[in-house]
């Protein structure tokens, strides 16, 4: 597999190995030995090779390498058999420290501390959420408080000079869709879910663990708790905190909705009290504005209570509604102007596109010649490339084979194609546009060159040399 490689592919695996050889080699040996961990990352930069073009982001690669490391340790354990998750070749209190941890908190914390990943990169190499991760880091930390300091300091294994042999027999990955993800990731196996079970750690030196009662673990309910008999545990109120924590939060929500409504229902009478005209002692009028939208209701008229006799002539109050013109508009049913409020949201970005510069290429004498390939908005990459026969193509440069010259009386013209696949993605910004639009597609570039002609050597035939009776040797009629 390694030498059908072309050079490109091949130097790519180089400097992947240069860059992040020692850290996975350090990842794999964790759970294999030396021979089986250099197998294992052999194949590993093999598949990075092979599948480079699943990574849609380059801000993900390491996270990816990481992934695709996990995957082939995996494979290997199956073979061999299962192992704990310890640190390679080192015999000190951290890693019996580690024994007590649940293999989600081991190697979380390793990934973390020792190799310098965020939650957001071992969420993606797990397929979790960042918070998730970040809490196992934080429990991890907790419970190993002294050995987590100094497993940051624990020097990092480097790969073995013996791997250029290996990288000639790896094998990498195989594009069956169930072992990939749709984000590109290899599908595997996560111990996440098991780290939801918080471990009773003991340390290296103390005389005894850390204070957790077992019936505080997930245990059925039905089964009798180890310490029923004793008074302090039956009265202890960690079991009811989860039940606390959501009781304050609807009390928390009850409060806020009674604040609210409050408060709009003392600004409701100001708001009516400025559409009603003050009674006077003939009339009560009362005026009701009526908005331009919603069907009318009419309300019944209340009742007027008119004052007691005060031994005066008055004249006898009338009771009358006077009511606004209705409008052209339908009227709401409760008689206020509502207002709409307008969400609007933001456009995907454009799609990009690629652009091959030059269009169209004429060698002439030449063989050699050059392109490249512009995307915008966005951006991408060349996945693939493939030409005519006589066109070699290596990263942006390509090579014609034809010959200089022919034999014949006058020259010839050859021409070809190098065809080119492209992926890429534009981001939004977040001020005009939001989401990300992934496109792909091809680029042709048309490439011409000439072939001179070879007429040969010039036969004599005349009487004497120079008479100019003769033909080519490989013209004859020319």
């Amino acid at each position: 597999m390694w030498h059908s490689l072309s050079n490109d592919a091949r130097q790519a695996i180089e400097d992947l190995r240069g860059r992040h050889g020692d850290r996975l080699y350090d990842y794999l040996r964790t759970m294999l030995d030396a021979g089986e961990a250099e197998r294992a990352l052999a194949g590993t930069l093999m598949s990075a090779g092979v599948h480079v073009d699943r990574v849609l982001d380059d801000e993900h690669l390491r996270a990816w390498l990481y992934g695709l490391a996990r995957a082939h340790r995996t494979l290997a354990a199956s073979r061999s058999g299962p192992r704990p998750y310890l640190f390679p070749d080192l015999e000190s209190p951290v890693n019996e420290a580690m024994a007590g941890l649940s293999p989600a908190h081991r190697e979380v914390l390793d990934l973390a501390v020792r190799h310098g990943l965020s939650p957001v990169e071992i969420a993606l190499i797990f397929d979790a959420g960042a918070v998730q991760v970040e809490a196992l880091v934080d429990e991890a930390r907790e419970h190993l408080a002294t050995a987590a300091c100094s497993a940051g300091e624990l020097p990092i294994l480097p790969a073995p000079d013996t791997l250029a042999d290996s990288l000639s027999t790896a094998e990498p990955l195989g594009e069956e869709p169930a072992l990939w993800r749709a984000d590109g990731f290899p599908a595997q196996p996560s111990p996440l879910p098991d780290a939801r079970r918080t471990p009773s750690v003991r340390f290296p030196g103390t005389a005894k663990s850390l204070p957790f009662r077992a019936w505080e673990q997930a245990e059925e309910f039905w089964q009798r708790r180890p310490d029923e008999s004793d008074p302090e545990a039956r009265l202890s109120l960690r079991p009811m905190v989860p039940a606390l924590r959501v009781l304050s939060l609807i009390v928390a929500v009850v409060t806020g909705v009674v604040l609210i409504g409050m408060a709009w229902s003392g600004l409701q009478p100001a708001a009516r009290r400025a559409h009603i005209t003050p009674p006077t002692a003939q009339t009560i009028t009362l005026i009701a504005t009526v908005p331009p939208s919603g069907p009318a209701v009419e309300e019944p008229p209340e009742p007027v209570t008119t004052p007691a006799p005060t031994g005066r002539a008055t004249a006898e109050p009338t009771r009358e509604r006077a009511m606004a013109k209705k409008p052209s508009g339908p009227p709401t049913a409760t008689g206020r102007a509502t207002s709409g409020v307008t969400i609007r949201r933001l456009p995907e970005p454009a799609a990009p596109s690629a652009r091959l510069s030059p269009a169209g290429i004429s060698l002439g004498q030449l063989r050699t010649g050059s392109f490249t390939l512009k995307i915008s908005p966005g951006r991408g990459r060349v996945i693939a490339a493939s030409a005519s026969d006589e066109i070699i193509v290596e990263g942006t440069r390509f090579t014609v084979a034809a010959p200089l010259s022919r034999p014949g009386c006058s020259p010839s013209n050859g021409a070809g194609t190098i065809t080119l696949t492209w992926r890429a993605t534009h981001t939004g910004d977040g001020r005009t546009s939001s989401g990300t639009t992934t496109a792909s597609g091809t680029a042709t570039l048309r490439v011409s060159w000439t072939v001179a002609a070879d007429k040969g050597t010039w036969m004599p035939t005349g009487s004497y040399v120079n008479d100019g009776q003769g033909h080519w040797s490989n013209c004859p009629n020319g």
